[in-house]
């Protein structure tokens, strides 16, 4: 790029070459403009950069270099709006347009801000400060609206505007000096801006810098000290602006805090949400286990049931084998007057085991039931086992129940004796 540059022409070219070289780009442009107009997107963008370009076998500048300023900026602007275009195409429709690797170049041109260079390289020398400033409003424009980030859009438009208000901070070095004169002065002698239309153009530029480009940074207070400032804007334009900003203020404070309390909100919402969830899955819980708890209750009470009912079935089948229909200290009398002799009735050890385990099922049952009916009874139980518990350790206590029991051995001893002779 450095080579082409040091061999451009430093003297202006001559006005009836640059007449044909705006003819001529004025045609592409026309053609441009049709296809973009149509939707064409990749034949409107392949027939406008042969004209913005270096050509690859040529020391000559870009076509662009020698058009008028007119051409320059509609030219420098279609192109700058086709790119705009194809940022706005979908990932699908950009790779089915350009394909996927060029589709992916221009968007990062436009994103990474390198169309800034370009514009500057191949239009004016890299001369920055003699950028149109119609041309430099669509490039903040572009980039405003999709650049990754706005700081290069910051440094761009710093760097114009004080190349604008300062033109004795622009490079002199004559490699790289335009090759024509400005169409009209737009700087004078003293620094100041002659064009009534160039100064309306730089006010946007202004504009575009400090409410939207240092408000996207939030810049907010260095944005204040510019307007107020600058040597650009007039007492009215700046108290315009400094409302401006004002009001944007006003606004994204009310934006923020309205942010904030849809935010809280939001989690006053999602933490109430979350305690009913638990509150439930709690319950829920609860519910299950009293399920489980009354399910094993009723299969305990069932089984008791079941057992006790058994065994009253066995027991009365035993009372029923041993005991006779008819009972008398008299043997029987049969028909024929012969007395008959008395049988005897002795329980097996089998029935007595059955009745009395039949019998402590009963208890068994009857105080579950009661136990479950009657929390005041079981509290009484209770009571009663701590007592017997208390009792039997006394030692008079001991000696009586032992004595006790010798005699109910000794009287069921006597008693199975007399029923044995019996």
């Amino acid at each position: 790029m450095s080579t082409q540059l040091e061999t451009w022409p430093s003297t202006p070219l001559l006005s009836s070459s640059v007449q044909h070289s705006s003819v001529k780009i004025s045609k592409v442009y026309r053609q441009a403009s049709t296809l973009f107009l149509t939707r064409r997107l990749p034949e409107s963008l392949s027939t406008i950069l042969p004209v913005l370009n270096f050509s690859p076998d040529s020391t000559e500048p870009p076509p662009i270099y020698k058009a008028t300023k007119t051409t320059r900026i509609k030219v420098w602007s279609l192109y700058v709006t086709i790119l705009n275009a194809i940022c706005d195409l979908s990932l699908d429709e950009g790779k089915q347009a350009f394909g996927n690797i060029e589709y992916r170049s221009l968007v990062a041109k436009v994103r990474d801000g390198v169309i800034w260079d370009e514009v500057v390289k191949n239009g004016f020398a890299g001369s920055e400060g003699d950028v149109d400033t119609d041309i430099v409003i669509n490039l903040a424009t572009l980039l405003l609206a999709h650049a990754r980030n706005q700081k290069i859009n910051q440094l761009r438009l710093e760097s114009y505007l004080a190349l604008r208000s300062n033109p004795e901070l622009q490079r002199t070095d004559g490699s790289q000096s335009r090759t024509y004169k400005r169409s009209s002065s737009l700087v004078s002698s003293t620094g100041g801006i002659d064009n009534g239309r160039e100064l309306k153009s730089l006010v946007k530029v202004l504009e575009l810098y400090t409410l939207h480009v240092l408000l996207r940074n939030d810049e907010w207070e260095f944005a204040r000290e510019v307007i107020s400032a600058s040597s650009i804007l007039d007492e009215e334009r700046r108290d315009a602006f400094l409302e401006a900003l004002q009001t944007l203020k006003c606004e994204h404070e009310i934006l923020q805090q309205r942010e904030l309390e849809e935010r809280a909100f939001y989690d006053e919402k999602l933490r109430c949400e979350a305690e009913e969830m638990k509150k439930l899955h709690e319950a829920a819980e609860i519910k299950r286990e009293e399920e489980e708890s009354m399910k094993r209750i009723k299969c305990v009470d069932s089984s008791i049931e079941q057992n006790g009912n058994r065994s009253e079935r066995n027991s009365n089948t035993c009372e029923t084998k041993s005991t006779p229909k008819k009972s008398s200290l008299h043997p029987f009398v049969s028909t024929n007057g012969t007395p008959v002799p008395k049988k005897t009735t002795n329980l097996s050890p089998f029935c007595r085991v059955q009745l009395i385990i039949g019998n402590i099922s009963k208890i068994i049952g009857a105080s579950a039931r009661n136990l479950k009916a009657h929390s005041f009874f079981t509290i009484k139980l209770v009571i009663s086992i701590i007592s017997l518990l208390f009792l039997l350790r006394q030692r008079t206590f001991q000696y009586m129940i032992r004595r006790s029991w010798d005699k109910i051995k000794s009287t069921v001893t006597m008693a199975s004796g007399k029923t044995s002779y019996l």
